[in-house]
């Protein structure tokens, strides 16, 4: 393009009028640019007229190129479209976005309001922040936790005091099987092949016994084998008497009836685990007791939390007649 000799300006300001404005060709030289003859430029968002620096005058500070109407706001009146071109193009640059101007564009995950912090106020979640607000793909995420884990302030799903001190100690409740540890009835529940392997084989303790039907499981005897274990919790050595006395009051707070409620308690308590499952089967009295053909159902109950010199570990086995 070539430079001619003039240029229109228009300026919005009430009361103005359209300016030439006479510019000699050294002066367009040092704008470094090819101006068409009568480009016009309109627009304006201030009073002040849109003079290149370079012939001294000044430009609106909240102006920017994109400001300039388009040949269409210009009422019919042409700009070249190369310059339209030329004018975008040094407006918007590439197309790319660009990092830090404040402006939320495609491909940018923030820009001017990345996060700082990912901490969402919950214990129960992870606060994972990945990317940099410097290359605007800063972002959280908080993904719930789900291990069971010491000290972490979280006590999640499925996750109780004995494998998480974070969580609340549930209050055990003998006559709600809910509140009783899993790892107890676990061990409860290991002891019923014991009780199994006696009765189908007719042998014990080096005695023969005619062989027999195993008993049932049944969950009312379940409950007063519990309640049974609770009470020893604070007994040191309770008597035989006392122990039976215990398993009636139980036996009397469930609905089962058997034949005429008769019931048998087997208790063995020690501080280890193995040797109190073998005192289960390993005595002639409770051999005897065990393939006594009028037991029918059973009821089985741990505990490890027992005091006193006989030992934290209690096994209480109910058998009862129906």
């Amino acid at each position: 393009m070539r430079f001619k000799h003039s240029i229109i300006v228009f300026s919005f300001a009430l009361g103005c009028n359209f300016q030439d404005l006479e510019l000699d060709r050294q002066g367009m030289d040092d704008m470094g640019s090819e101006v068409e003859q009568d480009m016009l430029v309109a627009d304006m968002s201030r009073d002040d007229m849109f003079v290149p620096d370079d012939l001294g005058g000044n430009v609106p500070q909240d102006m920017t190129i994109l400001d300039m109407m388009t040949p269409q706001d210009q009422g019919g009146m042409d700009m070249p479209q190369d310059m339209l071109d030329d004018l975008t193009e040094m407006d918007q640059g590439s197309g790319d976005p660009m990092c830090g101007n404040g402006v939320l564009e495609a491909g940018e995950l923030c820009d001017g309001n990345c996060p700082t912090s990912c901490d969402d106020g919950n214990m129960c979640t992870r606060d994972i922040r990945a990317g940099d607000a410097s290359t605007c793909d800063a972002i959280c995420t908080n993904p719930p936790i789900s291990a069971c884990t010491n000290d972490d302030g979280c006590c999640p799903s499925g996750c109780t005091s004995s494998n998480d001190n974070d969580c609340a100690p549930v209050a055990i409740d003998c006559t709600n099987e809910a509140t009783w540890p899993a790892a107890w009835k676990s061990t409860a529940s290991g002891v019923k092949p014991d009780l199994d392997s006696v009765q189908t084989r007719g042998s014990c303790n080096g005695q023969s016994y005619p062989p027999r039907p195993v008993l049932a499981r049944n969950d009312q005897l379940d409950q007063v084998a519990r309640c049974v274990t609770a009470w020893m919790e604070g007994q040191d050595r309770p008597s035989a008497q006392q122990v039976v006395n215990q398993m009636v009051a139980d036996l009397n707070n469930t609905s089962y009836t058997g034949n005429g409620v008769s019931a048998q308690v087997l208790v063995s308590q020690s501080s280890n685990l193995a040797s109190t499952r073998n005192l289960v089967v390993g005595s002639d009295g409770n051999c005897q007791v065990l393939l006594d053909n009028k037991w029918l159902d059973v009821g089985i109950a741990y505990t490890d939390m027992a005091t006193g010199s006989s030992g934290n570990h209690v096994i209480v086995v109910i058998l009862g007649a129906r």
